[in-house]
């Protein structure tokens, strides 16, 4: 399974870069990285591609984890599409891309490697399905993709994210009930004093 960060939003709501933000000791964006990171070495995930407009990721990225593709939006205030679509695309580029993907946001910094293992354990088991994190039966991010919906998550346009291809698939698709907390998607400060 490959793995696809998308971090490259422009925070309005929360009046300055969310994903700089330090949250216990890191910025925002480095929770995410340095789980996928730890997959990455155990073989758990294969590519990792990081789509953002930030530099400093980029920086880090470059410095600290080594083997994480870095992909430039250009045009982030298009919306979450433009960053699915680069991803994606990039993702094929490479050698050796496997059969899935896990698609991920960069502010659900209380995202776990328990949960993340639950759902690749899922995705092992149901290869053919699309795997949903869930919050009392909800949808939200993370989302583990086929490499078949790879061309419906190419023609995604605006503002919308892969939710979309997920409501036009619902029988494919596989929910993981995960814990509500550590699928919080930091959108405003007030969102971490209630996280």
């Amino acid at each position: 399974m490959d793995a696809i960060v998308l971090a490259a939003g422009c925070s309005r709501r929360f009046g300055k870069n969310k994903l700089l933000f330090q949250i216990k000791g890191k910025p925002m964006y480095r929770h995410i990285l340095e789980l996928l990171f730890r997959q990455q070495e155990a073989k758990a995930v294969g590519q990792v591609v990081v789509v953002s407009q930030y530099e400093e990721i980029f920086l880090d990225i470059k410095k600290h984890f080594k083997g994480m593709e870095c992909v430039k939006n250009p045009t982030p205030q298009i919306g979450i599409s433009s960053s699915i679509r680069l991803g994606v695309r990039r993702l094929l580029e490479l050698p050796e891309a496997s059969e899935g993907c896990f698609f991920t946001v960069a502010d659900q910094p209380y995202f776990t490697e328990r949960s993340f293992q639950k759902m690749a354990k899922l995705q092992r088991e149901y290869p053919n399905q699309i795997i949903a994190a869930a919050k009392r039966g909800e949808c939200c991010n993370p989302v583990i993709f086929p490499a078949k919906y790879y061309p419906k998550l190419q023609e995604l346009t605006g503002d919308v994210g892969g939710k979309a291809v997920l409501r036009k698939s619902m029988e494919a698709v596989r929910l993981c009930e995960l814990p509500g907390g550590e699928l919080l998607d930091v959108d405003t400060a007030s969102d971490l004093e209630n996280g």
